[in-house]
């Protein structure tokens, strides 16, 4: 969905998405891409926020996290 039918573009090292069109991929891997927005999947509760790792991503520092949940992606 985001980069097809929104055309968004994948941001280097990011890896390609799974047939159920996401990836999990571990905090550490992503601080390393420091994304300066982030669309994150949940399905309730981010246990990240108290993470050093978490906070000092860009995204994080700007409020440009935009949150989705499973049941929001299925019903699209």
């Amino acid at each position: 969905m985001l980069y097809g039918e929104w055309g968004l573009k994948r941001t280097e090292g990011i890896p390609h998405p799974e047939g159920w069109g996401g990836k999990q991929i571990a905090l550490e891997a992503l601080a390393t891409v420091n994304p300066d927005r982030l669309l994150l999947m949940e399905n309730s509760e981010n246990k990240m926020v108290a993470s050093k790792v978490w906070n000092n991503m860009n995204a994080v520092k700007n409020e440009k996290i935009y949150k989705m949940s499973l049941w929001t992606a299925w019903v699209r």
